[in-house]
């Protein structure tokens, strides 16, 4: 009548999950940090004929 749950996972695949999360996350911070280090000057990048 209910339909079954999802199937567990097994230990090995749960390291691997919170490993793979832990590499997105260093990735994202060092990302946000070098994009806020950057010093360019995007406005003058960009030819924006309104600007």
């Amino acid at each position: 009548m209910f339909m079954p749950g999802p199937p567990q996972l097994s230990e090995a695949e749960v390291k691997a999950g919170e490993k793979e999360a832990a590499q997105t996350i260093k990735a994202v911070i060092t990302g946000s940090i070098l994009l806020y280090l950057c010093k360019l000057d995007w406005a003058g990048m960009v030819q924006c004929p309104i600007i």
